[in-house]
């Protein structure tokens, strides 16, 4: 199938999946530069499927992305393309810098389970994008860290390369502050001796904080470790 017709279906299926109601309730969380046709995650993920069965590499080609879901379709492709982890990276390359919101960011990022497949080859990927100075190549390396690495294996190599991560940019604190959550329901003595030594940002620490109040999943008995490892410290 030639390139325009491939992008042209993906946009006629964007249209008629269009969900208004939707559309408007994401608008004032998302913040994306892009517009928002309003299209359900899942439904991104079936018709992602679908490109990639029939042309992956003809929808991946440089062309600017016209709306947030095409953002989202194009990692998501990515994922689901029945090709080798190699190639993947280096499409991933390519996709990285256009991630411009959080939604696209953590919405591709949980949907790369092939990757699994080679950790120490994706662990080397993501490398440069935690010092990056892009808000959202750094936040898209933290939460890949956070959905792929977080195994007895990698718990270890995890908190040390997120010592590394600027807490400054806002997107990049929080999602530093998720995996902290994250990591804790998983192993929580392995963080608990990460926080204990850990230099996180005041801000970076309340997120932490507020994330793990919130999880049902952390023992109360761990939230009260936590809550006095992350206390604010007094001024005077």
């Amino acid at each position: 199938m030639k390139e325009a017709q491939i992008v042209a279906l993906a946009r006629q299926k964007l249209a008629s999946n269009c969900d208004p109601a939707f559309r408007e309730f994401v608008k004032p969380f998302i913040r994306t530069p892009l517009k928002i046709v309003g299209v359900r995650i899942p439904i991104l993920h079936n018709i992602a499927k679908e490109i990639a069965r029939t042309d992956a590499e003809g929808y991946l080609k440089e062309r600017p992305d016209q709306a947030f879901e095409e953002t989202v379709l194009r990692g998501l492709v990515i994922a689901y393309a029945k090709s080798d982890n190699t190639w993947r990276l280096n499409a991933l390359k390519a996709f990285i810098p256009r991630v411009q919101d959080w939604a696209a960011c953590d919405v591709v990022c949980a949907a790369l389970k092939p990757l699994r497949k080679e950790r120490e080859a994706f662990l080397a990927f993501l490398e440069p994008y935690l010092c990056s100075e892009s808000e959202f190549e750094a936040r898209f390396a933290v939460v890949s860290l956070m959905d792929h690495f977080l195994t007895p294996e990698y718990i270890g190599t995890v908190f040390a390369k997120i010592k590394k991560v600027n807490d400054a940019p806002y997107y990049v604190m929080m999602g530093k502050a998720w995996l902290i959550a994250t990591a804790l329901r998983k192993f929580p003595r392995e963080t608990v001796e990460f926080l204990k030594k850990a230099k996180l940002s005041e801000e970076t620490k309340k997120a932490a904080l507020r994330k793990i109040r919130d999880s049902r999943a952390v023992m109360p008995e761990v939230k009260r470790i936590c809550e006095v490892i992350l206390k604010p410290e007094e001024t005077l």
